[in-house]
């Protein structure tokens, strides 16, 4: 009986752990050489849908070709740049998303990452994810990949 209740445990454990869900994460990344700026994209999947995406975008900083210091750049100047960034992108509500600007004398870095399971159904449309469609990593991939980025 012990054997038996033993392999039924043993049993039960294999079977719990061969159901895991697969996380994978992959980066793509382009860069425009003319004009500095370099764009990254990170993209998070569980079995294969993606639920995180990440951009990342390093431009020159304007304002020391401007003469101003790094240091003075005014909280305004800082929100005005985190305003361009999300009409780039044409966001207009930040629910799901979490954004962080870094600046130092070379580059001006806006981050922005987008929670797929917690964004409103608006920014999914004006992002044009569709969340009744499985959002694929390996479809987003090929297309990234075709379209001039390289993803890792």
């Amino acid at each position: 009986m012990k054997k038996l209740l033993t392999l039924l445990i043993v049993s039960i454990l294999l079977v719990g752990c061969g159901n895991q869900s697969k996380e994978e994460t992959k980066t793509c990344t382009i860069s425009e050489d003319q004009s500095g700026v370099t764009l990254e994209t990170t993209f998070t999947a569980i079995d294969d849908e993606i639920n995180k995406i990440g951009i990342r975008t390093k431009l020159p900083n304007i304002f020391e070709a401007m003469g101003i210091d790094v240091d003075d750049i005014t909280d305004e100047q800082k929100q005005m740049i985190e305003k361009e960034m999300m009409k780039e992108f044409d966001i207009k509500d930040l629910t799901g998303i979490d954004l962080q600007t870094s600046y130092s004398k070379e580059n001006i870095v806006v981050e922005m990452t987008i929670d797929l399971n917690h964004a409103s159904d608006k920014i999914l449309d004006e992002l044009n994810i569709d969340k009744n469609n499985k959002n694929s990593l390996k479809k987003v991939i090929k297309d990234a990949e075709a379209e001039g980025f390289k993803c890792r």
